[in-house]
């Protein structure tokens, strides 16, 4: 069983630097490795793959989400994470792809990235927002591919439309609000967020755990 850490890797940002460009400068290589584990928009070749992407990533999404959620800081940092969960959407695809269909368990608690506190919540945040911006670059692909249930469940690789412009940026400056506030948490939110892509990379990739 993976163990959790949540110890940050090799920074390369100097501490002055604007959180929001720290995180996409020290997880880098974080970054990269998830998008090498997860080889989209290649891996998607027919409805099927995509039925069983959305399966997978749902499984781990809900229950993330819902920890994220249950920290009571985000109002005070002028944060609505409400708005930035995409669960209903992801459930919305797997619904029109397959009505009738149970959805599916949620992963277990060892496969969630390690989230002790809210500054490494703030940093699973980041991950899922640029998650979403990316989402929207993937559906492209698919779409222009012609695969098969793109087109009718888009809802959530498509988020990052509604999501784009203002919001991306309104996000960024409340990260630099915080990071200035409090920047003895950054490094706490830079190993969330590592953490997270971590998380996601492993539970996509592994075969350890089935749908049950």
């Amino acid at each position: 069983m993976r163990q959790a850490t949540c110890s940050p890797l090799l920074h390369t940002a100097p501490l002055s630097t604007p959180l929001s460009q720290r995180l996409r400068e020290d997880t880098r290589q974080a970054h990269t490795a998830v998008e090498r584990q997860l080889r989209l928009p290649e891996a998607i070749a027919s409805r099927e793959d995509y039925v069983a992407f959305l399966r997978r990533f749902f499984r781990l999404l809900r229950p993330l989400e819902k920890r994220l959620l249950a920290f009571p800081d985000w109002q005070d940092h002028g944060i609505d994470v409400v708005e930035h969960c995409q669960v209903p959407r992801l459930e919305a695809d797997l619904r029109s792809l397959q009505p009738g269909v149970p959805l599916p368990p949620h992963a277990p608690a060892a496969a969630l990235p390690c989230l002790p506190g809210f500054a490494q919540a703030l940093g699973a945040l980041y991950v899922l927002k640029g998650s979403m911006m990316g989402g929207e670059v993937i559906l492209r692909h698919l779409l222009a591919a012609g695969i098969d249930g793109v087109a009718v469940a888009s809802r959530f690789l498509g988020a990052g439309r509604a999501q784009a412009g203002g919001h991306w940026q309104a996000f960024r400056a409340c990260l630099d609000h915080y990071g200035a506030a409090a920047p003895e948490d950054a490094s706490m939110v830079v190993a969330g967020a590592e953490e997270s892509f971590r998380s996601v990379g492993e539970w996509m990739q592994s075969t350890r755990w089935r749908e049950m």
